[in-house]
């Protein structure tokens, strides 16, 4: 759990530096910006293993302080996250998780 809450604090600190600043390079590369609190929530479906009800928990605070720290809408992201939390439960159990199938979640995301 701690190590949960570690990587996502990270997560939502290198989303608020890239927001802060790939807005202002040149050709304006906000197409190409990646969400590491996204990303995170794939992740961390491991260090949740057979506890599925503390997950989605964790993904709404997560999600809640996602909407409070860079959107201002609150609920709107915490239940996108709750969404991308139940379809990664989905692929976790049906399909064998491995550093290609890591990578294309990573492009859908």
């Amino acid at each position: 759990m701690i190590i949960s809450i570690i990587i996502s604090f990270i997560s939502l600190l290198l989303d608020g530096l890239l927001s802060n600043y790939l807005n202002y390079l040149p050709n304006d590369l906000s197409i190409f910006t990646t969400s590491f609190t996204l990303v995170s929530i794939f992740i961390i479906y491991n260090l949740f293993y057979k506890e599925e009800k503390k997950y989605f928990i964790f993904v709404f605070i997560l999600g809640f302080l996602y909407d409070l720290l860079y959107t201002d809408f609150l609920f709107i992201n915490s239940s996108l996250f709750i969404l991308i939390a139940y379809i990664t439960t989905i692929i976790y159990k049906n399909y064998k998780v491995n550093y290609l199938m890591l990578s294309l979640y990573i492009l859908i995301i």
